[in-house]
């Protein structure tokens, strides 16, 4: 007896066993529903579209997107800030260097030693 429902190709990029052991590395959530897996899939594509979209946008250079782009995006983004640890600007070594010593305050005295 044959199914009079075809399996049809799906028009989504992203592969639901993906998404669904992505889903289960979270500490939060125990189970994963069938019925849940195509919808966090299509709103997981809609982000990366809005991301790239919004990486687009700030891109100097329209014929591609690199990683300067996407932190300027995130940065320039109100709803993209919360990838701001993640997606950091570039920043080269001797600049953060001297923020790191800008934020340490100098002891204004050496601090004597213990006598013993």
């Amino acid at each position: 007896m044959e199914d009079s429902k075809e399996k049809q190709p799906r028009d989504d990029c992203l592969p639901l066993s993906k998404i669904r052991t992505i889903m289960k590395s979270s500490p939060d959530i125990e189970l994963v529903s069938q019925e849940s897996l195509p919808i966090v899939c299509r709103a997981t594509e809609m982000f990366i579209q809005h991301f790239i979209t919004q990486a687009y946008v700030h891109s100097k250079n329209k014929s591609m997107i690199d990683y300067a782009d996407i932190a300027k995006a995130v940065e320039a983004e109100e709803n993209l800030t919360f990838l701001s640890d993640i997606l950091p600007r570039k920043r080269r070594a001797g600049d953060c260097i001297d923020l790191a010593k800008k934020k340490t305050p100098s002891p204004s005295k050496p601090e004597p030693e213990p006598q013993r």
